[in-house]
């Protein structure tokens, strides 16, 4: 948070509040325009799904009258009945394909990490790195301490 407000302190000045502002509002307005598009689409796919079952209903009796048979009550109210039954699973659908398509996204982007080969160490550093440190078995060293403002340690002549 504190980058964003030193980012709008320096843009406000430096005067470059014009220049940000119009990059800004052509962003929003694509942003905007993209919005408009999924609402529409959101929209359309609302009044097709709440109108789908009485255009299904309309579909199947006119089919069953034309050909050449007659309506009665309990058969209309059966296939109203079966109708109702299906609105929702057909109302989940669209949810179901979105949910499908992020998922085959997801499996892509984690095949293609699952893909990538192992990092060859040697390929970055030097072989005699990477080997096992050996043990320290006795390290000897010479001390004194440096007199005055503050007492120090100062090792000299380490011998591994």
């Amino acid at each position: 948070m504190a980058e964003i407000l030193n980012g709008m302190k320096s843009i406000k000045f430096s005067s470059y509040e014009d220049v940000f502002s119009k990059k800004i509002m052509k962003f929003r307005a694509n942003e905007l325009r993209q919005l408009m598009k999924v609402s529409l689409i959101i929209a359309v796919e609302i009044f097709v799904l709440n109108s789908l079952p009485i255009l299904l209903s309309v579909v199947i009796f006119s089919i069953y009258v034309l050909m050449g048979n007659s309506l009665q009550p309990g058969l209309v109210f059966t296939v109203i009945t079966y109708i109702q039954l299906l609105t929702d699973p057909i109302n989940l659908l669209p949810k179901l394909i979105a949910e499908f398509m992020e998922n085959v996204v997801s499996f892509k982007r984690l095949h293609r990490l699952f893909a990538i080969s192992d990092v060859q160490c040697t390929n970055y550093y030097n072989s005699s790195i990477l080997r096992k440190p050996k043990k320290i078995t006795k390290c000897m060293a010479n001390t004194s301490y440096i007199k005055g403002a503050e007492m120090r340690l100062v090792l000299k002549s380490i011998i591994l």
